[in-house]
Order: C-alpha cells, then sequence, then structure tokens
C-alpha cells in the first residue's frame, strides 16, 4: 500500500531518487527512443520529477517511486511523439507502462552507452561533463553551473546545443569500436575526475563536500573499469584507486563543529580502511598500464598519505619525488603549491614559503582558495604571526565558501590570542 507523505518527506523523496534514478530512466528511454530524442526524453524526465513534487508532497508517496518516475516520464514522451507525428503507432508496453529491469537495477553497458554517448568527442570538453553532470550525477543546472564557474543561462545554453549536435550527427546509443574506446576514455576518465573531485572539494559556498557526488563517480568509474575492450584497463584502475584511497578520508575531514580540518589534524582512526585496502589492490593492477598517468602519481602520492599510521610517519620526500614527476608531466602551479607544501614538512615552513613565492603570482592561481591559507598555515609555522595573520584576514575575504570561511577565521582567532 502506498505510504502517506507529508510536504518535506514527499520532497526529500523526490530529490532524491531522481539523482539516483535519473540515469537509469534515461538510459532506458535512450535504449527504446535513440538518442535522436536524447533533449525530448531528458525534458520528460524533469517533467516527471515536477509532478512527483506535487503529488508525493499532497498525497500517498507510490509504492515503486523509481517505477512510477519512469511510467510518468515515458507515457509524457510518448504523447509527445504523437502529437508531433500523428501516424506515429504506439510503442510495445505504452498503455502498461511496463517497467525494463535495468531501470530498477541497471545494466552495465547501459551505462556504459550512456557515459559515451556524453562522452563523444564530437561534443566540446565543456558540454561533456556537463551532460555527465546532469545525465549521470542528476546535478541541476544551477548546481552544474558552479562546477564550471558558468551561469545557469549559459550552461542551459550549452546543453541545448550539446544536444542538438547528438539530435542532428545521430549519435548511436551503443558503445564504439574496440579501436576508439581508448581514444574516448580520456574524456570520460578526466569528466569522472572532476565529477569526485567536486564532491570531494566543492566550489558550492555552503559546502565543502558532496559526498554523494565522489560515490556516483566511484560506482561509474568501476563501471567503465569492467568494460571490454579496452587495451588499458591500468589507467582506469588508477583513477579507481585515487577516489578510493581520498575519498577513505571523507569522514574525517570535518570536525565536530563542522569546521575543516587539515590532514594532519583528522582523526586516523575515522579513515575507512576497506577504502585504502580497495585502493592499495587497485594500484597493483594500476601497474599493469603501458605507462605512468596523473592518476598514478596522484594515486601513489594519497596511499603514502593513507598508510602512514601518524602523520609524523607520512613519507614526505617520497611525496616530494611524485610531485617532482607530476610537475614535469603537468607543469600545474597547483601541484607546484602541494610540492611546496611537502618541501615545508621535509625544510621547514620557510623553505616551503621561498617556493610559494616562486609560483603566487601565477594566473592559475590567481582565484584558487587555498594558495593563501597554505601560506598562512606555513607563516604561523615560521613564527611570522604578524605576516600570518594578514594572510588569514586576505584569505577569508577571498572565500566565498561558508566553510572554508569560518574555518580560517577560527584559525586566525586562535592565532590572535597566542600574540
Amino acid at each position: 500500500m502506498p505510504a502517506e507523505a507529508d510536504d518535506s518527506s514527499g520532497r526529500r523523496l523526490a530529490d532524491n531518487l531522481f539523482r539516483k534514478k535519473h540515469r537509469s530512466i534515461l538510459a532506458a528511454l535512450l535504449r527504446e527512443f535513440g538518442p535522436t530524442r536524447f533533449e525530448a526524453i531528458e525534458d520528460c524526465i524533469q517533467a516527471a520529477m515536477v509532478r512527483a513534487l506535487e503529488s508525493w508532497t499532497t498525497g500517498p508517496i507510490p509504492a515503486n517511486p523509481g517505477g512510477w518516475l519512469y511510467v510518468v516520464a515515458r507515457r509524457r514522451l510518448i504523447d509527445r511523439m504523437r502529437r508531433a507525428d500523428a501516424r506515429l503507432a504506439d510503442p510495445p508496453g505504452s498503455e502498461q507502462g511496463e517497467i525494463p529491469r535495468y531501470v530498477l537495477q541497471p545494466l552495465d553497458h547501459d551505462l556504459l552507452r550512456l557515459i559515451y554517448v556524453c562522452a563523444h568527442p564530437d561534443l566540446p570538453a565543456r558540454a561533456q561533463l556537463a551532460l555527465m553532470l546532469k545525465s549521470l550525477c542528476g546535478l541541476g543546472t544551477a548546481e552544474i553551473a558552479t562546477v564550471l564557474l558558468s551561469s545557469p543561462e549559459a550552461v542551459k545554453r550549452m546543453m541545448a546545443r550539446a544536444r542538438s549536435r547528438i539530435r542532428t550527427d545521430r549519435i548511436p546509443f551503443d558503445l564504439p569500436d574496440t579501436a576508439r574506446l581508448d581514444e574516448r576514455c580520456d574524456a570520460i576518465l578526466g569528466g569522472l575526475y572532476l565529477v569526485f573531485s567536486e564532491g570531494y572539494w566543492s566550489h558550492g559556498n555552503d559546502h565543502v563536500i558532496q559526498r554523494h557526488l565522489c560515490t556516483e563517480a566511484i560506482k561509474l568509474t568501476e563501471v567503465v573499469l569492467r568494460s571490454r575492450g579496452l587495451r588499458d584497463r591500468g589507467r582506469v584502475a588508477a583513477l579507481l584507486a585515487l577516489m578510493n584511497l581520498q575519498g577513505s578520508r571523507l569522514g574525517a575531514r570535518l570536525g565536530e563543529n563542522g569546521r575543516l580540518l587539515r590532514l594532519h589534524e583528522q582523526d586516523r582512526s575515522l579513515w575507512d580502511r576497506g577504502m585504502i585496502a580497495r585502493g592499495i589492490g587497485l594500484l597493483q593492477l594500476a601497474a599493469t598500464s603501458p605507462q605512468r598517468s596523473t592518476y598514478h602519481l596522484q594515486a601513489a602520492i594519497a596511499a603514502h598519505h593513507a598508510i602512514a599510521p601518524d602523520p609524523e610517519a607520512t613519507d614526505w620526500v617520497s611525496i616530494r619525488h611524485l610531485y617532482d614527476d607530476l610537475l614535469d608531466m603537468t607543469g600545474s602551479a597547483v601541484v607546484a603549491l602541494n610540492r611546496a607544501v611537502a618541501t615545508a614538512r621535509i625544510d621547514g615552513p620557510q623553505a616551503g614559503l621561498a617556493e610559494i613565492a616562486v609560483i603566487e603570482t601565477d594566473p592559475a592561481l590567481r582565484s584558487y582558495p587555498l594558495l593563501t591559507a597554505i601560506k598562512a598555515d606555513l607563516l604561523e609555522a615560521a613564527g611570522a604571526k604578524g605576516s600570518a595573520v594578514q594572510c588569514y584576514q586576505s584569505a577569508i575575504a577571498a572565500t566565498a565558501n561558508t566553510v572554508l570561511r569560518v574555518t580560517l577565521q577560527d584559525r586566525l582567532e586562535i592565532l590572535r590570542m597566542t600574540e
């Protein structure tokens, strides 16, 4: 019997289900009706969500909410198709709204097809990421705009152009041939890495962590790893190792007061040892890759942190060597900043500050929220309290993230009390 719902529980359920079931409903409808109707299918799923919010907040919640969303979206799509072409015959099951098994338990190959459609090389890189965030993770337009540092209106236009391109180019809902799997894999892994990174360190103003994004990125990367035909599974394993090793710390990154904790402040007993074990195991598979990727190097760095029983036991020398390799590979100023932190742990805060002085004017660090915070931390460790206070004040003024700003304010107040 359907459950009665109050307004808040109905909204929570609808929102949660939309995020969890969006991709399986989308994949099921794309399988049946084809990617040329990508935009129409997305619109109908969104309309089903709106109807769920209206129905479930005032009436009973259906016994099978995910199936309800699928049936409503499918029927709306069929009505839309019939209005566009009165000669259209009813697709099988249109009256009963039969729910395919792969809606309730999505099959790997359906998710892979959806992943590969989103990462099609004919689509611009930012559009690929926007489609992944929408179609695979269920993010709304405003959330996607935050991740892409764009406006909701720009994201809507980007998504519309991407869906139009899928329609006009008749991009198939199918897996590419073996020769092109690895070619498409770069875009896929890059997108999944950004999804995980957004979950681990959110661009949103009200939170630092969006754990569900990390979870979804891990699940989807596992699907890619299981796919047949990939020549370089080691590269996928390296990314999955990185996600597990980084994700193992999610439960320890915030203190009881909701403040962000630095690595050396975290309670390591809260680290997820199961994820650490999976990450270390995946590094063995990653070693089969013909060449090291940035994911290999980042995963190796994360492994050194994961296996250290306490901060003092961390092998910072090996970590700095890995950052050297990563810097050679990427030339990234953010990597150089992380290397400076490793140097500070090895040679003292002044040595780390000297490295920061060389890179802090790099344009890539101009809007990086942690630059000034890291510099303030090292100045405090070096005993330059006055300069550290100024740096903390600059960091607080520069960040829009509520959690980080309050955390930095707390550190500033503690520092002032010791002056």
